[in-house]
């Protein structure tokens, strides 16, 4: 908590306590840093076990505060970050192969299903409205409207399903107002228009 506060309190001289901006030091850190480039790697076991969804969600919502702290106004290095679930995402929709995709291979279900969970606890992280509407853009330019296309393929596979609406259901939660699309914009209704169109093919 305190390191999510962006401060730590630490005693000096045994005598006084002084409060210290650590947020912006530990990303710093050869580990943290470590992550932030191989955070899709297969050395993070449970990331490669479906039994694990709640523990990946809660992974990505952890690396996620560190990393909307990392990049401030800066949301290139939130693109970055975001950039090894276009390639999972890319290839179950059928972006990378029009022959290969979650309605000719099986397979690409568990990729799948992960990477909505890991996308849930990254938006779970976007506190405010400079962080959801970079997550946001990001998601929105490609994949949003493949929402309704992704459960209209796997009505029978229930875990895409529940992860999908999951998703979806963050993706709408204005949590601490944080959903402030700009008035000439018309992210408020291509948002309303991509839920709506998951809603009735349900």
């Amino acid at each position: 908590d305190k390191l999510f506060a962006k401060v730590s309190v630490k005693r000096v001289h045994d005598s006084h306590r002084k409060i210290l901006a650590c947020g912006k030091l530990i990303f710093k850190d050869e580990i943290i840093e470590w992550i932030f480039q191989l955070h899709e790697n297969h050395q993070f076991n449970f990331l490669q076990c479906s039994v694990f969804g709640r523990s990946r969600m809660l992974f990505y919502k952890a690396i996620a505060r560190i990393l909307f702290l990392k990049a401030g106004t800066d949301e290139n290095i939130v693109f970055k970050f975001l950039a090894p679930f276009e390639v999972i995402l890319n290839k179950v929709l059928g972006f990378e192969n029009p022959e290969v995709h979650i309605n000719s291979d099986n397979s690409l279900l568990i990729p799948l299903i992960g990477s909505l969970k890991d996308i849930r606890g990254i938006f779970t992280s976007a506190m405010t409205s400079q962080q959801y509407l970079a997550v946001y853009k990001w998601f929105s330019s490609r994949y949003l409207d493949c929402m309704k296309q992704v459960v209209e393929i796997c009505l029978t596979q229930p875990k895409v399903i529940t992860g999908a609406l999951r998703l979806l259901e963050e993706l709408v939660y204005n949590r601490g107002n944080r959903i402030q699309f700009d008035r000439t914009s018309s992210e408020g209704l291509q948002l309303f228009k991509s839920i709506s169109a998951v809603v009735c093919t349900l």
